[in-house]
């Protein structure tokens, strides 16, 4: 974000703006945030007036021809605080109407309400040696009161924007993958591919049991085709692996997350993370777990959660009953209501999430 111009992210705000605020004013929290930081805005402004700041500044900028304003400032400004002075009512301009100065500063001063700290806390030597003690006490109070709030207004709309931007992610990814489907009813329906959508609902159930930390765990499709699997899991673990032994499936994977990373660029939603490993190769051999050691420093008995589309689920199974570490878990797709027992490993639940279709398998503890 930091590499965006000032345009480009007041572009973004306006968009933030279109798509969310709504949705933010609805929100009791942020609502009464807002009108907090209104009202303290005001008394800051108020303070600044009594002490006789605005008129020392007034003074500098019209005889001295100073300002505080400097070039680059606007720089520090991200898109939330931002969409912030765009809820209180402030028009934020395209144009830069001095070019020695800073780009938020208009014919009569600053045009933002919402500003960032250095802006809030600065005053010049001048300014300094000009007022009183009392006057240097009022002035910090205020915009330390100021500041408190629109920190917190920050963070909460951040949170609130982050918490719904990743379920409107994950939506997006299901519809995205879903509509591009492998393999058909026959002898070769083995590479059906996965449905997103009751998949998704299977990994909130394991994120509600703590069976996927974002920080800690390790993820492995054991055929992961073009990687649909693994880009919806990558929001959830540290790391999401996926090995695929067809190469003409694994090659359409860049191809189909490029245009998915477009799709959400465009929508203003989260971008994949960049914690997807895919490798072309057999997963019962030991050749991807050595790429994957010198990679990523993760080995077979490394991954928390193994996943299958039934096809080879008992060799993969056998495989993580002699090699996965203890605890480790199985998520097998496409079974219903006849389900394998496989020697090491224990059945935990038959229907996970109730979706008919993905059995959950760990590794026993001894």
């Amino acid at each position: 974000m930091d590499s965006l111009s000032i345009q480009q992210k007041v572009q973004r705000a306006r968009l933030l703006c279109q798509v969310w605020s709504k949705r933010l004013l609805q929100e009791n929290s942020i609502r009464t945030l807002l009108e907090t930081l209104q009202q303290n805005l005001h008394a800051s402004r108020q303070t600044m007036r009594q002490v006789g700041l605005v008129e020392i500044c007034k003074r500098c900028e019209e005889l001295e021809g100073g300002s505080c304003c400097g070039k680059g400032i606007e720089n520090r400004y991200n898109e939330i605080l931002l969409l912030i002075n765009l809820l209180l009512g402030c028009q934020l301009s395209d144009e830069q109407h001095r070019a020695d100065s800073c780009f938020f500063l208009g014919p009569r001063g600053c045009t933002l309400l919402a500003r960032h700290v250095l802006c809030v806390n600065y005053l010049c030597q001048a300014a300094r040696q000009e007022l009183s003690a009392q006057a240097l006490h009022s002035l910090q109070h205020s915009a330390g009161v100021e500041l408190e709030t629109t920190f917190l207004l920050h963070e909460k709309i951040k949170e609130y924007i982050r918490r719904s931007q990743l379920a409107q992610t994950i939506a997006t990814i299901t519809d995205f993958y879903n509509a591009r489907k492998y393999g058909y009813e026959g002898f070769e329906g083995y590479r059906k591919s996965t449905d997103l959508t009751k998949l998704t609902s299977c990994v909130r159930a394991l994120q509600s049991q703590g069976l996927l930390e974002a920080q800690r765990t390790v993820f492995l499709d054991l055929g992961c085709a073009d990687g649909r699997v693994n880009i919806l899991l990558s929001y959830f673990v540290k790391y999401s692996l996926g090995i695929e032994i067809d190469g003409e499936i694994l090659a359409e994977a860049d191809g189909r997350l490029a245009k998915l990373q477009a799709r959400l660029e465009d929508a203003f939603l989260l971008p994949v993370p960049g914690n997807v490993t895919l490798l072309s190769g057999d997963s019962l051999q030991s050749e991807p777990y050595v790429e994957f050691k010198k990679k990523l420093g993760v080995h077979f008995s490394d991954v928390d959660v193994f996943y299958t589309y039934i096809t080879l689920h008992d060799l993969f199974a056998a495989k993580i009953a002699r090699e996965a570490k203890a605890g480790a878990l199985y998520l097998v797709y496409g079974f219903n209501k006849v389900l394998p027992q496989y020697e090491g490993l224990q059945l935990i639940d038959p229907d996970l999430a109730g979706q008919g279709i993905v059995a959950l398998y760990r590794k026993r503890l001894s």
